[in-house]
């Protein structure tokens, strides 16, 4: 199932989310945040899997409150939703939509690999990197594209800037490691919670603030057995099944979890299992 490109677009300044940077590069030139201008005209030329795309009624949008500028096109056809981030040079996400082959993404937050790069050029922003397929896939393929992007209504970016550094999570507090099917989904970044369900049951998890995008964890534990579990992120939504194929073992506060979920989409089920292994740590629990 592919997750639909319209409506992906840059939302109001009213509605907008915080942009989560990636780490930048490094300026000590000062520039004031980006305008506040309404949608407007953009031209974008780009690449995908090494072959042109022509895309529908391009434009660009920006927002008083962050430094992001998103570009859209028409969500007929092929189609593009990207959100940069100006004071950084980085890209926040990026969806590109093929006919007949479905929604490609990448989403700083995702812990997906290969980051994109961005070279800015007054108005003109120069994108390079991989997507992948929306479709919940065990061995994610990287798909090459490019995005040469202008936005004549912001002809002067802000500068490139060191973002400033995440909280750091409490040394003393619940920390979680995890991998589904071999790559990383969470780790000391992500924060973890756990706690004693009425049931008696730990659960242990990860689950992103409110209003901020991120990959998510849930396992309930009882008895060094797995109740259940599911993992979600930005290609795939994950859950056990009844009972779990898992197996459980503690270290004083520090459990050790692996366990087979699979995919389980508009009530069909898939046979594929995809391993899952987490490592939490739930002081005084």
């Amino acid at each position: 199932m592919t997750l639909p490109v319209a409506g992906c677009g840059p939302k109001p300044p009213s509605e907008a989310p915080a942009p989560i940077s990636a780490v930048a590069t490094t300026s000590a030139i000062p520039a004031p945040l980006p305008p506040n201008f309404p949608r407007s005209p953009a031209t974008i030329e780009a690449t995908f899997d090494g072959n042109p795309s022509t895309f529908n009624d391009p434009a660009c949008l920006g927002f008083s409150n962050e430094t992001t500028i998103g570009f859209s096109t028409a969500p007929q056809g092929s189609s593009l939703s990207l959100r940069l981030d100006t004071a950084t040079s980085t890209v926040d996400e990026i969806q590109i939509g093929v006919p007949g082959r479905g929604t490609y993404l990448w989403k700083t937050w995702s812990h997906l690999p290969s980051p994109p790069t961005v070279v800015v050029q007054g108005p003109t922003y120069s994108v390079s990197g991989v997507v992948f397929l929306n479709l919940d896939p065990g061995e994610p393929k990287p798909i090459p594209f490019t995005v040469t992007a202008t936005c004549p209504a912001y002809p002067n970016p802000r500068q490139p800037s060191t973002p400033p550094a995440p909280p750091a999570p409490d040394p003393k507090g619940p920390h979680v490691d995890a991998t589904v099917d071999g790559r990383l989904l969470v780790d000391g970044t992500d924060a973890a919670y756990c706690s004693r369900e009425p049931n008696g049951s730990l659960r242990i998890g990860v689950k992103p603030a409110l209003g901020k995008p991120g990959n998510s964890l849930t396992f309930d534990v009882k008895d060094d057995a797995v109740l259940s579990g599911n993992v979600g992120g930005a290609l795939f939504s994950y859950t056990t099944r009844v009972p779990a194929d898992a197996s459980v073992t503690k270290d004083g506060n520090t459990f050790h979890i692996k366990a087979d979920l699979y995919r389980i989409d508009q009530q069909k089920a898939y046979d594929e299992p995809h391993p899952v292994e987490l490592t939490a740590t739930c002081p005084g629990l």
